[in-house]
């Protein structure tokens, strides 16, 4: 699984780097075998003015579909902490939404039988 990070009118230091990059993998977890790409950006919405006006935006591909999502924050690093934890939680519901239920498994096996016949 490759991260890709860019930034527009943020300066992408080695630390800030590390940790997007740390944030992210710990949001992805044990689904980062089904992940091809994420891509990560960075952007300083009003330029020197300040304020809340860092936003991250996170796409990500999970099994064919696409996963985005942002945070507005004051720094990079809150925002990237705050849009790794939102991912976490989409990815989380994803998975859990698609996953097949108990009563569906009970079927098949009772439609298979023991014996698999």
């Amino acid at each position: 699984m490759n991260i890709e990070i860019r930034a527009t009118n943020v300066e992408i230091t080695v630390a800030l780097e590390q940790h997007i990059t740390t944030k992210i993998r710990a949001a992805i977890g044990a689904q980062r075998d089904h992940l091809d790409r994420v891509l990560v950006r960075i952007c300083d919405v009003n330029g020197p003015k300040g304020g809340r006006d860092i936003h991250c935006h996170v796409v990500a591909r999970l099994r064919g579909r696409t996963l985005v999502v942002h945070d507005l924050a004051e720094d990079a690093y809150t925002a990237a902490t705050h849009a790794a934890a939102r991912l976490s939680e989409l990815m989380v519901s994803v998975i859990e939404r698609h996953r097949p239920s108990r009563a569906s498994l009970r079927y098949v096996t009772s439609v298979i039988g023991p014996s698999g016949r």
